[in-house]
């Protein structure tokens, strides 16, 4: 029988980061977004942090039409959690019927 190793001191265990699928089309529609930056300083902050930061790995891809990703949502609160300001958007319109 296996026993549960203990935590050192302690210390409560370290949060996993979650395991992000590879390509954003391997992503349903509804589970994307578009994440738009405010400043300057906010798209470099995102941008850091998607190429070199907690999030690197996490799939994305940039907007060429303005200061924004589609990134999945699941990556919104590490954004939130730098103090980037931001807001969402439908990464994809919807078609008119």
């Amino acid at each position: 029988m296996k026993t549960k190793k203990s935590q050192k001191n302690g210390t409560p265990p370290k949060k996993r980061m979650p395991k992000w699928k590879r390509h954003l089309d391997e992503y349903r529609p509804e589970e994307l977004v578009k994440i738009t930056f405010t400043r300057e300083a906010d798209i470099d902050a995102g941008t850091a942090l998607i190429w070199g930061g907690k999030l690197t790995g996490a799939p994305f891809r940039l907007d060429p039409n303005g200061p924004s990703f589609i990134v999945p949502k699941a990556t919104t609160p590490f954004f939130a959690a730098e103090g980037i300001q931001f807001t969402l958007h439908p990464a994809f319109r919807t078609a008119a019927r």
